[in-house]
């Protein structure tokens, strides 16, 4: 594929590194909210804890993050892969996502396979086939065990989407196509399904509603490739330490806002993507300005280790971390605190002895040295 080829961008020094310290801390953040937004449904309804909680960490919020963050890095990776090579190799491109995911997302699924069994959790067949084949967001009725692999759905399917638009047009006019789709193409399917009472999957909203996340982070990618815009941005000094808290308040605002005043889909759609504009604000700024006290914690030694581990972490606490009265067969094993040592123990150890084996092959297939 040489669509990149045709028009190259420059690399700032700041994304020029193979390894960005800060990306790591924000993982961490993701998986910690995911975690947390999850254990908070294990407690009593309304009690201190459960509602301070609630509050805190916003539902949604650390996939969110995720997404950003994945279409980020993606645009950024084929940014570097084709200005180093002339094109984009798709081959070697799916071979990584293929080992990135595949085998402890397997993993996974068949240890959920032997403890339905065992405990005859009465889980049907399209809870554990369509995490299987990517397709978890098209499935309404999920299961908890499964259905946090609805995320991962949405960011395959947008991979794929991504390529093929790629494979179409050149990359000056993806900055344009893909303002053109969170802007007009997805609020207009929303508005169409919600008039004409269509079913949203008809219209592949569990796709490209979800996926415009991973859209805010393509552009902001492209937005850090143009040098002339990344250095009047910095020169503009946008980045401080005010308008980071103010980032952060009008986030959790839009939040609250939306669980109060329950706005119709086309103003819930706007907030989505008013939140995950901020987001990439923010990884903005710890990626421009790596010496700011948040930029360092995101830096810090428990950070990175918990952004590493974030793969692992996000699969397994679906299994340790169970909505109370959800699945009373496996409350009676995965108790606090014992859940959380588990979870911690099992996903270092699929980590350490898995993921790590197999970023080793992934190597084999990088074309960034």
């Amino acid at each position: 594929m040489n669509t990149l080829a045709s028009s190259q961008l420059q690399t700032p020094t700041f994304l020029s590194e193979k390894y960005i310290p800060t990306l790591n801390g924000w993982r961490a953040i993701a998986i910690i909210f995911v975690i947390m937004s999850h254990f908070k449904l294990t407690l009593t309804k309304d009690t201190l804890v459960q509602v301070i909680l609630k509050y805190i960490f916003i539902s949604n919020f650390g996939v969110k993050i995720f997404f950003v963050l994945s279409g980020f890095l993606i645009t950024t990776l084929l940014i570097k892969e084709s200005n180093n090579t002339g094109k984009i190799h798709v081959k070697k491109f799916l071979i990584r996502r293929f080992l990135k995911l595949i085998p402890l997302l397997y993993l996974y699924i068949s240890i959920i396979i032997l403890i339905n069994y065992a405990l005859k959790l009465d889980l049907h067949y399209n809870n554990i086939l369509l995490p299987i084949l990517f397709f978890t967001n098209y499935d309404l009725q999920s299961t908890w065990l499964t259905m946090h692999t609805w995320s991962i759905s949405v960011t395959e399917q947008f991979y794929l989407f991504f390529l093929i638009t790629l494979h179409l047009i050149k990359l000056k006019y993806l900055s344009i196509t893909i303002l053109a789709s969170v802007l007009i193409f997805i609020p207009f399917l929303i508005n169409i399904s919600t008039v004409l009472n269509i079913h949203p999957s008809l219209l592949l909203l569990p796709t490209f509603y979800y996926a415009s996340n991973l859209f805010i982070g393509c552009l902001l990618s492209l937005v850090m490739h143009d040098f002339n815009k990344v250095k009047t941005f910095i020169n503009n000094r946008y980045f401080t330490i005010y308008n980071l808290l103010t980032s952060i308040i009008i986030i959790y605002l839009i939040n609250y806002c939306v669980i109060a005043f329950k706005p119709n889909e086309i103003i819930k759609y706007f907030c989505n993507i008013l939140t995950s504009t901020l987001i990439a604000y923010l990884i903005t700024f710890t990626i421009t300005n790596n010496k700011n006290k948040f930029s360092l914690l995101l830096e810090k030694p428990l950070f990175v280790t918990l952004g590493l581990m974030s793969y692992s972490l996000f699969l397994w606490q679906q299994l340790f971390i169970i909505p109370k009265g959800n699945y009373p067969s496996l409350e009676k094993y995965f108790f606090f605190p014992l859940n959380i040592i588990l979870l911690f123990l099992i996903s270092y150890l699929s980590y350490q002895y898995l993921e790590v084996g197999i970023n080793l092959i992934k190597k084999r297939f990088s074309i960034i040295k």
